[in-house]
């Protein structure tokens, strides 16, 4: 009898994208989003009561402060309004979340803070001192081998290594920018091939044909993506087809 792993499957939800109520029971785990690109207290809300009813855990999807652009490029802001910003927004979840008896277990910054932190040492820095400030017992989600998951190495906060089924790598490890080419996979089929790979630890194909192999504990699925219902139901389909079990993970709130 093959033997059941566990893989946590979350999706980016509360922004406003129309896919949430059909993406939800495909999945473990959400990240809402809490102002900075998206969302406000009703969005939040409202997806907090669909994970509520899928028994989908919740987490934090902060972001730099930059509605127009989605959050996903890096804006000129100094660290005080920064920090300011990333404040209110995890202030803001976590009082709406509170109102409805649910636990936030996972902070994951969003689009170019993401992507940001992954590279920067002294922006990790100061995302993981306001997660402790708001969030004491939250986790950080973000890419393994990043210098998100080495400042919560060093300050022993737990780390949830993710990967992504529908963007394509760099040979380094990190995400190819959405700016270029192909940096999103559309084919359905390669996402899920994507997302067995990632789960099982297998390599992978960079962008330049190479291969890399990167362990995660979550694999992420856009819920922006005009293809993302499909998506989710093929990769959970895929997943437990392999014998995985798809959970997010548990720790102490």
């Amino acid at each position: 009898m093959a033997m059941t792993q566990m893989i946590d499957l979350n999706a980016d939800l509360g922004e406003g994208c129309g896919n949430d109520t059909e993406i939800m029971p495909y999945i473990s785990s959400c990240n809402i989003a809490c102002g900075g690109h998206a969302g406000d207290r009703e969005s939040i809300a409202e997806t907090i009561t669909l994970a509520k009813l899928s028994n989908v855990r919740i987490g934090a999807h902060p972001s730099y402060p930059d509605k127009e652009g989605f959050g996903r490029r890096s804006i000129d802001i100094t660290e005080y309004d920064l920090e300011t910003s990333l404040r209110k927004q995890l202030h803001l979840i976590k009082s709406v979340a509170a109102d409805m008896g649910m636990p936030i277990v996972h902070i994951k910054p969003h689009g170019a803070l993401y992507n940001d932190a992954a590279t920067s040492e002294k922006l990790s820095w100061n995302i993981v001192n306001i997660a402790r400030e708001v969030l004491p017992h939250a986790a950080l989600m973000g890419l393994p081998d990043s210098k998100l998951e080495l400042v919560c190495r060093q300050q022993k906060r737990l780390f949830i290594s993710e990967g992504f089924a529908d963007r394509r790598y760099n040979d380094d490890g990190q995400l190819v920018p959405r700016a270029q080419p192909n940096a999103v996979i559309e084919n359905n089929e390669e996402r899920c091939a994507q997302a067995l790979a990632l789960a099982q630890g297998i390599p992978l194909h960079t962008a330049s044909g190479n291969f890399i192999t990167k362990r995660v504990d979550s694999i992420c699925l856009h819920g922006d993506d005009e293809a993302a219902v499909e998506s989710a139901t093929s990769i959970n389909r895929v997943l437990k087809s392999a014998h995985f079990t798809i959970q997010a993970h548990i720790h102490d709130t």
